[in-house]
C-alpha cells in the first residue's frame, strides 16, 4: 500500500515539499546491505507522541523514540520515515537504513521495489537503492505481479497509462485508463471502451466493454449496454450480461440485482438465495454487510453464507471483516465488532480503517494513530 496513498497530481506535492530537486548520488550514503533481511512481519509499531513519531514494541515500549514527523508501518523489513521533509527508510531492528536527501517523496516497498519521486518525475528503487527504473513518469504506483502501471502527461495535457517491469521495460503506455494486473491481467481502457492486457502486452480480451473490472477468483465483471455479468480468463462470457449491478466474486459467491431485488450467485450464475430490497456487499471471512433504510436513514448489518441476518440492521456504516474484526460507526464514531457482533474495542474514534498485521488507524481528531486487536493504542495526545 501506498504510504500516503497514490498521487495522482504531481506538482500538488511539488508545492507541498521544498526540496533540492538534484540528481541523487545513493553511492555516497551510508547503507547497511545486510540490514535487508527482515521476517515477514515487524515486531516494530509506529508510535507516535503529540506531534512526534518513533516506534515501540507490542506492549508499547519505546524502542525508537518520537522524533520524526512521521513513520509508518514496516514493509518486506523497511519503513518510510520523515524529518524535516527528507525521507529515510529504518530496519526492523531500529536503525536508520538510508536517507534520501534528494527525493521529496518515496513509498513503502512492494514485491522489492519502491515508488520514488525526484525532480518532479516518478521511478522505482530496488533495495539496493539503485534507481531501477528512471523518474520520468508523472506518476507511478505500486508493482503488482511483476508489472506497475504509469502515468504519462503528453504536451496536451492528456494523461496516457500503461505499465513498466522490473528492468524498466515499458508495456503499451497508451491507454486513458487502467488497473493493476490481478491474476495475471490488466484492466485497460481506451475510447471508452474497456478489454484485458496480459504482462508482454497482448490485448487479450478485447476492448469492447462499456465497463469492466480487475478479475477475482477467476472472473471479471463486465458491462455492455447497461447490463452486467462475467467473463473468464478467455473472454468468455460465463455469466450472461443481465444484471443491472453485479460485485466481483469473493469467496465463491456474487451479489448482484436485478431492478429491486437483490441475490447472490454462484460461480454457475445459479441463485443461491435471494434478499429482497436489502443491498449486500461482497463476503470476507464468512460474513457480508447489507444495507437498508428505516425512518432514520441508512442502516448496515451482516448476513452469513446462508442468507440469514446473523448482526442486526442498526449501524450507520459496517465495513468489511479483516483478521476477525470489523469497524462500525454508531452515533457518529467508530467501534469495532467481532463476528458474533459483541463490541471488542469502545466506540470512540473518528475514523477507523480494517485490520491489516494487527493494526488499525484510527483517527481522533484531527490526529491518528495505530490501534492493536486487543484495543491498545500505540499514540499519546
Amino acid at each position: 500500500m501506498s504510504t500516503f496513498g497514490k498521487l495522482k497530481n504531481i506538482s500538488i506535492l511539488a508545492l507541498a515539499i521544498s526540496l533540492s530537486f538534484g540528481a541523487a548520488d545513493v553511492s555516497s550514503y551510508s547503507f547497511d546491505q545486510g540490514s535487508l533481511t527482515s521476517s515477514s512481519r515487524s515486531q516494530l509499531i509506529p508510535y507516535r507522541k503529540g506531534a512526534r513519531w518513533g516506534f515501540s514494541d507490542a506492549i508499547k515500549k519505546l524502542i525508537v523514540p518520537p522524533q520524526y514527523d512521521h513513520t509508518y508501518r514496516f514493509s518486506e523489513g523497511l519503513a518510510v520515515i520523515t524529518l524535516n521533509g527528507k525521507f529515510g527508510l529504518m530496519n526492523e531492528n531500529g536503525k536508520e537504513a538510508i536517507w534520501f536527501e534528494q527525493y521529496e517523496y518515496l513509498e513503502s516497498f512492494s514485491e522489492g521495489m519502491a515508488v520514488f519521486a525526484r525532480g518532479g518525475k516518478f521511478g522505482f528503487i530496488d533495495k539496493s537503492r539503485k534507481e531501477v527504473v528512471l523518474p520520468k513518469y508523472d506518476s507511478a504506483y505500486a508493482f503488482s505481479e511483476g508489472m506497475a502501471r504509469v502515468v504519462v502527461n503528453s504536451k496536451q495535457g492528456f494523461a496516457k497509462q500503461g505499465f513498466v517491469n522490473k528492468n524498466g521495460d515499458e508495456t503499451q503506455i497508451k491507454y486513458d485508463g487502467a488497473q493493476e494486473f490481478s491474476e495475471g491481467l490488466a484492466c485497460v481502457r481506451l475510447d471508452r471502451k474497456s478489454g484485458f492486457l496480459d504482462n508482454k502486452g497482448k490485448e487479450v480480451i478485447p476492448l469492447q466493454y462499456d465497463f469492466a473490472d480487475s478479475f477475482s477468483e477467476g472472473l471479471a465483471r463486465v458491462e455492455r449496454n447497461g447490463k452486467q455479468g462475467f467473463i473468464d480468463k478467455s473472454g468468455k462470457e460465463v455469466i450472461a450480461l443481465k444484471y443491472d449491478m453485479v460485485l466481483d466474486f469473493k469467496e465463491g459467491m456474487a451479489s448482484v440485482s436485478s431492478g429491486r431485488e437483490h441475490m447472490f450467485i454462484d460461480k454457475s450464475g445459479n441463485v443461491v438465495f435471494t434478499l429482497g430490497k436489502l443491498n449486500a456487499n461482497s463476503f470476507s471471512e464468512g460474513l457480508a454487510h447489507v444495507n437498508d433504510f428505516n425512518k432514520d436513514g441508512f442502516i448496515q448489518g451482516y448476513i452469513d453464507k446462508s442468507g440469514h441476518l446473523v448482526i442486526p440492521l442498526k449501524y450507520e456504516l459496517a465495513n468489511f471483516f479483516s483478521e476477525g474484526l470489523a469497524a462500525v460507526k454508531l452515533g457518529g464514531k467508530y467501534w469495532f465488532i467481532d463476528k458474533r457482533g459483541k463490541e471488542v474495542i469502545p466506540f470512540k474514534y473518528d475514523a477507523a480503517e480494517s485490520f491489516l498485521q494487527g493494526l488499525s488507524k484510527v483517527t481522533v481528531g484531527k490526529n491518528y494513530g495505530y490501534i492493536g486487536a486487543d484495543g491498545t493504542e500505540y499514540f499519546e495526545p
